[in-house]
């Protein structure tokens, strides 16, 4: 890299960059703010070797040049603070491809050569590209949060004329969706989680969120349908003060006591595995990793409404699904039933009517090995966490209460994760919809990236759907798995068999 173009990156890294006056620029200023040093280094990275614009050449002389390194370390510095000019992909890619150019451009007057991008006057690069993180400021996202935070202030009274005030107000957000979206808004408020106990930049990310979703103000459990329950677990809950500090935020006892409960929920077995009971979950498991689980909320189910119900279960099935062992999305789901006083599960009376009442069965995606002497194509599959959980209902009830009188009333609630902070949306795929139609589950309730939860109502099936190996492939490996049997899957594939 020219020395002239290591001084333009120098001079420009300013700590305290301008804010920006217009909302075409906030996606890369908040995407950046979301990303911590390392995961900033990492899309800096992948964004220059997935180019098109630039050769395998330069792609390569990033690992084998000292002035590629410095290259990249130049950028990701300009980038770790905001800098205009390093904010966005092109940004990065035109910054890169300058250097190299630049680069080539000295070994050619030189009468050198550049095959491998190492040659005459360029040494090797001894460092690792990881060690860049180390030269990027340690407060860069910090710094990169508030840049962002600042420019969604100036946008937005820029854009409805309260110049006035020092963040929008709750109409003008809502009324300018392109402004900022629930996801960018969740992503803002896990980057003030992981800077450290920053309490104004959570309270401003807090902010926006709550005038994003007016709701919230309401209705403040439902930030849970939002965020997920590790990040707000990092929020410095007893020191945020202010109109929109969560101290005031979730403003009566019971609603906190609830709410803690809720963020409490799992906590341990994340922390530690599954080996050590906590104060929140008395569990006893079994063997193939289901637990029969009080749930912290139980025995308040006399006050519980649909909306809370809704909510305590995306909180278990976003629990369920981070022990997805699978790549890719992470799904979780649990069965539930309308409660009443005719039937009692697990020795529990049922008390209310509210249709997610109880749950019945419980699952999650992971990987799973099929039984290869059945002559399948492949070894291994993704068992789907409404599969799972349906499965889970047969080992704990029985096929026939669970065909008869449980399946007809249940409804299903399947979340979808992204990373750890929100939320996706995740209805039944085509293979699960038949399945779910196949046992009589006909309506499910997911999650969508805005904090609400979608209901899907499917057209009523029977069990010759479980002929199909859509159906019968998953379902039977789930059986297999949980060493169960079910009579109406065994005449499902005798029927298939027969029309081979």
């Amino acid at each position: 890299m020219s020395s002239s173009t290591t001084e333009t990156v120098t001079t420009t890294c300013s700590p305290r960059p301008p804010p920006i006056n217009n909302t075409r620029a906030l996606p890369a200023l908040v995407q950046n703010a979301t990303l911590t040093n390392s995961e900033l280094l990492g899309a800096i990275l992948s964004a220059i070797k997935s180019s098109k614009s630039i050769g395998a050449g330069g792609k390569q002389w990033i690992h084998t040049a000292a002035r590629g390194h410095d290259a990249v370390a130049s950028i990701v510095r300009g980038a770790a603070v905001g800098t205009v000019g390093y904010r966005t992909t092109d940004d990065w890619i035109r910054h890169f491809g300058d250097a190299y150019d630049s680069y080539q451009s000295a070994v050619a007057d030189e009468g050198g050569t550049c095959t491998t991008c190492s040659s005459r006057g360029d040494g090797v690069a001894r460092r690792s590209l990881g060690g860049i993180v180390m030269e990027m400021p340690s407060d860069g996202q910090a710094t990169r949060l508030r840049v962002a935070l600042d420019a969604i202030d100036v946008a937005t009274s820029t854009s409805t004329h309260e110049t006035t005030q020092p963040h929008p107000s709750a109409s003008s957000i809502n009324n300018a969706n392109n402004i900022l979206s629930v996801r960018q808004a969740v992503g803002l408020l896990r980057g003030t989680a992981l800077v450290g106990d920053d309490r104004r930049l959570q309270s401003r990310a807090l902010a926006c969120l709550v005038h994003i979703v007016p709701r919230l103000a309401s209705h403040p459990l439902e930030i849970l349908a939002m965020v997920q329950t590790p990040i707000l677990r990092l929020l410095d809950w007893n020191g945020l003060g202010g109109e929109m500090g969560l101290s005031s935020f979730v403003k009566s006892e019971s609603q906190r006591r609830v709410f803690q409960s809720m963020i409490c929920f799992g906590k341990e077995e994340e922390d530690e595995g599954d080996a050590k009971e906590d104060t929140c979950t008395c569990s006893s498991s079994n063997g193939n990793g289901n637990q029969k689980r009080k749930r912290p909320w139980e025995g308040t189910t006399s006050s519980s409404t649909d909306e809370s119900d809704q909510l305590m279960r995306l909180v278990e099935a976003a629990h369920l699904a981070r022990r997805g062992d699978q790549r890719g999305a992470k799904h979780g789901a649990v069965l539930c039933v309308p409660a009443d006083d005719t039937i009692s599960m697990e020795g529990l009376p049922i008390q209310s009517p509210i249709g997610l009442q109880r749950v019945i069965g419980r699952g999650w995606n992971h990987n799973i090995l099929l039984d290869s002497s059945r002559g399948k194509n492949k070894n291994k599959i993704v068992l789907h966490s409404e599969v799972h959980a349906v499965t889970d209902a047969l080992r704990r009830f029985g096929e026939e209460d669970c065909f008869e009188r449980l399946f007809p009333r249940a409804t299903v609630v399947i979340v979808e994760l992204v990373d750890d902070c929100s939320y996706e949306k995740c209805h039944p795929c085509p293979k699960c919809n038949t399945f779910l139609r196949a046992v009589g589950v006909t309506r499910a309730l997911h999650s969508t990236p805005n904090g609400t939860m979608d209901e899907l109502d499917m057209r009523p099936g029977n069990s010759e759907l479980l002929a199909r190996d859509v159906a019968k492939v998953p379902f039977r490996a789930a059986c297999d798995e949980m060493q169960i049997r079910c009579k109406r899957l065994e005449e499902a594939e005798r029927v298939a068999r027969m029309h081979l």
